[in-house]
């Protein structure tokens, strides 16, 4: 109730707000109302007559009133998406509520790069028009054929066939054999997972499919990093199954894991900022918000201008309680490694997303990470130690003060990535967490500004 009051508070303040609130209690409601009577089991109260039996089941509402928002309002805020689709009864997907807008942004899209590389204008782009490295290269070429193309460029969930449920496909599989819950994946537990899911009768088949492009990735990784497996390593062995067609029907573990979802739960989440927040924060060319944060020991802060004096800076966001966060903070310590002497890496440290006193808690957490929310700075100083020593993490680690004033100002909440130029500009914006949680693309965006973009005169 002292959350409705505060909401109430707020709208009162604007008329603007105001109406957009209604508008969005208006599109949810008239979703609810839609689900519930089309989906009642006595046919005389649906809207429509019943349908002959051997019709199809009707189409999903996931995305309907984000289309009708970008109709009647094209310029609506993220925020306003949400709302929509959480009262319209719909878990937020790809493509739906705020990560409709709140996509990935770089200056280093296909059309840019083919303009300014493609010298023979073929429509591609070969290692020898490419700056760089060999093997700078081969990583931009995702699809390993050779050359560069639109394709891979395109970082969307349609393009890799993989569709709005496929995290849940690589991650189940990855966090199953992390018995350790440090999220590297040693070859004796990737032995315990192929015997374990030999036997079951969803998850073999898939298994089975990526099984020899992950023995591959572990024998590289053997003589690379010492031998483990990242959740990266899992997601781009699922895409490329998908490319050669090899991937087995997926439906049956749509069906052995089907979606809840409950209004009354994420709307209280949402006004209290738990799945993200409400700006959209700065966008691509932009000024980089300037901060200064103190690191998981204390100490001097660390401002953005010292990071930011004569390299890029890479921005992770996250927090230990993020499921995405941690699945990738072991590949974006690898990309830390890798290019620690061209660009500054740093992780800022921000409130939990899924505390044990708050409303959303996955059901896939692993002990030891279940934890409160912390009130005083000092508390998530000690978790953020935790989080850095648990995941292994050599990259640096800032932390947000609990206000997450710096959280706020990138619209950073639950987690995100950026890139920001040597002049301190927005170089790369990735998409809202969890869904828009890209280090590969992050990569991509990294390595064209190091061989594209000149750094600060000298």
């Amino acid at each position: 109730m002292r959350l409705f009051r505060q909401f109430l508070a707020l709208t009162r303040a604007s008329r603007t707000l105001r109406a957009l609130v209604w508008l969005g209690f208006w599109i949810g409601a008239t979703g609810l109302s839609w689900g519930a009577e089309y989906q009642s089991a006595d046919p005389a109260t649906r809207f429509m007559p019943p349908k002959p039996a051997s019709a199809k089941k009707p189409t999903s509402t996931v995305g309907q009133p984000t289309d009708l928002l970008e109709k009647v309002w094209p310029n609506y805020p993220e925020w306003l998406a949400m709302v929509a689709e959480i009262l319209a009864g719909n878990r937020p997907t790809p493509g739906a509520g705020w990560y409709r807008k709140g996509i990935s942004k770089t200056r280093f899209d296909w059309n840019r790069i083919s303009t300014a590389l493609d010298q023979d204008q073929n429509g591609e782009i070969s290692s020898l028009e490419c700056p760089g490295s060999l093997a700078d290269f081969k990583r931009l070429d995702r699809n390993h054929d050779g050359k560069l193309t639109a394709v891979d460029f395109d970082f969307s969930s349609k393009s890799r066939k993989r569709g709005k449920a496929a995290e849940a496909f690589s991650f189940e599989p990855f966090v199953s054999a992390d018995r350790d819950s440090n999220y590297r994946i040693s070859r004796s537990e990737y032995g315990a997972l192929k015997g374990a899911f030999a036997i079951d009768p969803y998850y073999g088949a898939f298994l089975a499919s990526i099984a020899g492009e992950l023995e591959n990735r572990l024998d590289l990784s053997i003589m690379e990093d010492g031998g483990y497996l990242t959740y990266a390593d899992f997601q781009e062995a699922f895409d490329l199954a998908a490319k050669l067609g090899t991937l087995p029907d997926l439906s049956m573990i749509n069906q052995r894991n089907p979606a809840k979802f409950k209004s009354e739960i994420f709307l209280p989440s949402f006004l209290k900022r738990e799945l993200g927040e409400w700006g959209p924060g700065p966008e691509l060319n932009d000024p980089a918000p300037q901060f200064a944060l103190k690191s998981p020991t204390g100490g001097e802060e660390v401002s953005l201008t010292e990071l930011n004096r004569s390299k890029p800076v890479v921005l992770i966001f996250g927090n230990f309680t993020c499921g995405p966060f941690r699945a990738h903070a072991t590949s974006l310590d690898v990309l830390f490694r890798r290019y620690k002497n061209d660009a500054n890496f740093v992780v800022i440290y921000s409130r939990e997303a899924h505390p044990a006193d708050g409303g959303l808690i996955p059901d896939d957490i692993p002990a030891g990470v279940l934890l409160d929310q912390p009130h005083e700075y000092q508390d998530r100083l000690k978790i953020a130690q935790t989080c850095q020593k648990t995941l292994g993490l050599k990259m640096p680690m800032l932390v947000d003060g609990i206000d997450d004033a710096v959280s706020k100002a990138y619209s950073g909440l639950p987690s995100r990535l950026y890139l920001i130029d040597a002049h301190g500009r927005i170089a790369y914006k990735g998409g809202r967490g969890p869904f828009g949680f890209k280090p590969a693309e992050l990569e991509q965006s990294l390595i064209l500004l190091l061989h594209t973009e000149p750094g600060p005169a000298d």
